[in-house]
């Protein structure tokens, strides 16, 4: 959960038990998810002009894993936040939003060679002198 809305659900669930429910229907008690998409997810796409682009509730989810992945995200942490049992079902469904960093990691693996190079010189020297 991201920390920005820790204190607005701190404020929002003031008072309350642990036991009810964060997120209420009018009179109390669970949103059923049929009303939900009634009265908040459709008019929601409307109102963001998406209406026939095949937008629903399951895109919200694809779109956080797609700005995750440019993030940086890696496939465990993925997982984990989308509750996949297994990496391999992350990696089905989204493997092709990584970008590919070939050189960036080739890059990254030289440089780690030519540090220990360096590093096998210095001992060396200092085991001359």
């Amino acid at each position: 959960m991201p920390q920005s809305l820790i204190p607005q659900l701190e404020e929002q669930t003031a008072g309350q038990s642990k036991n009810e429910f964060l997120f209420r229907a009018k009179r109390g008690g669970y949103i059923h998810d049929h009303s939900w998409r009634t009265r908040i997810w459709y008019p929601s796409v409307r109102n963001a002009g998406m209406e026939g682009e095949g937008v629903n509730i399951h895109s919200l989810r694809h779109t956080y894993a797609s700005i995750a992945i440019a993030c940086g995200a890696d496939v465990k942490t993925l997982q984990k936040q989308l509750g996949h049992a297994t990496a391999s079902i992350t990696l089905d469904v989204y493997a092709g939003l990584w970008p590919e960093r070939l050189n960036e990691v080739a890059d990254a693996v030289d440089q780690m060679r030519l540090k220990a190079i360096d590093a096998g010189k210095t001992s060396e020297t200092a085991a001359v002198a």
